[in-house]
C-alpha cells in the first residue's frame, strides 16, 4: 500500500503535539507515513517562536518507525519564506501564532506529490488515517469537516482547517496558496489561515465529523481534534483541554480514551530530560 504523507507545523512548542500524534497514529495506521514538519525561527519578533530542532523530529521518527520501519519524517524550515512574504502580514499580532501560516507554504514541498493530509497538533487518531487519506478527492481542492462554530456564522461550507487533505494538484493549479498569502498579508483576520483557504479552496468535499471531531470524543470517531470549545452554562466561556495535559483531561474532559498514548509520551518526554 502507499505511504500516507503528513504536514504538521509548529516551533518547538508544539513538540508534545507532535509526539502524542505520532504515537496515535503508529497505533492504529501501518502504512509508512512521511511526515513533513513545517518550522521557523523567528525569536527576534518573539522569544517563543522558536524552531522545531532536528532532535525533535529525530525523536517524532523514532516514534514514526517503531509503527513501520519506512515511515520517516523531513524537518523543513520555512523562515525565509515567510520573511520574505508574511513577515509583515496584517495577522503577525493574533491569538494565533505565525506558525499557523506555515502551511500556505505546501505547494513548495519538493516531492509531495498530489494528496497531503494536513493536522494542527493537537490531533489524536483513534483509528486508521488512511481511511482519510483514501478519499477520492479528484473533483476537490480539498477535504474536511465544518467548523463545529464556525458553520453557524460563515454558513454550511466552512471548513475547520485543523484538519484537511488537499489535493494538492488542483490546489496548484488553480493558485490557492498563492492567494492565501496575499490575502493574509494585507487583510486582518480572525481566523486568517482558516478563513483564506476556506475563501479561495471553493469545491470542497464536506466530511462527517468524525473525521475530525471537535466537540467530545465519542463513538465512531477517527480523528479527535482537540480545539478550543465554547461552555455557554453557568456562564459564557471558552475551554482549552489539550491531550499532554492528563489532569485536565481526566478533570474537565472526562476523557481517558489516550492514555496509554499519555503514557508513552510522559516516558518519551522524561527520557528526552
Amino acid at each position: 500500500m502507499d505511504g500516507i504523507k503528513l504536514l504538521m507545523c509548529g516551533n518547538e512548542g508544539v513538540y508534545s503535539g507532535l509526539l502524542l500524534t505520532a504515537l496515535s497514529c503508529v497505533k492504529h495506521t501501518k502504512r509508512p507515513i512521511e511526515l513533513y514538519i513545517g518550522t521557523m525561527s523567528l525569536t527576534d519578533i518573539d522569544e517563543r517562536y522558536t524552531p522545531i530542532s532536528k532532535r525533535m523530529a529525530q525523536t517524532v521518527e523514532g516514534v514514526l518507525k517503531e509503527g513501520n520501519p519506512d515511515s520517516c519524517v523531513h524537518l523543513l524550515d520555512f523562515s525565509e519564506d515567510f520573511r520574505r512574504e508574511l513577515a509583515d502580514s496584517k495577522n503577525m499580532t493574533s491569538s494565533y501564532t505565525p506558525y499557523a501560516m506555515i502551511r500556505l507554504f505546501a505547494d513548495r514541498i519538493e516531492g509531495v506529490g498530489d494528496k497531503l493530509l494536513y493536522f494542527d497538533t493537537d490531533v489524536c487518531p483513534m483509528g486508521d488515517i488512511g481511511e482519510l487519506y483514501d478519499l477520492d478527492v479528484e473533483d476537490y481542492h480539498m477535504a474536511g469537516v465544518r467548523d463545529y462554530f464556525g458553520k453557524f456564522f460563515f454558513g454550511n461550507h466552512y471548513l475547520n482547517s485543523g484538519v484537511l487533505l488537499f489535493n494538492m494538484k488542483r490546489m496548484r493549479e488553480d493558485g490557492v496558496f498563492p492567494r492565501c498569502i496575499t490575502l493574509c498579508r494585507d487583510k486582518k483576520m480572525l481566523l486568517f489561515d482558516q478563513h483564506a483557504l476556506n475563501k479561495y479552496a471553493k469545491k470542497k468535499l464536506i466530511l462527517h465529523r468524525r473525521f475530525n471531531e471537535q466537540k467530545s470524543t465519542r463513538e465512531g470517531t477517527l480523528i479527535r481534534h482537540f480545539a478550543m470549545t465554547i461552555k455557554w452554562l453557568p456562564y459564557f466561556r471558552t475551554q482549552t483541554v489539550k491531550p499532554w495535559q492528563p489532569d485536565r483531561m481526566h478533570g474537565i474532559l472526562h476523557d481517558y480514551a489516550f492514555d496509554d498514548v499519555i503514557e508513552k509520551w510522559q516516558q518519551i518526554v522524561n527520557n528526552d530530560n
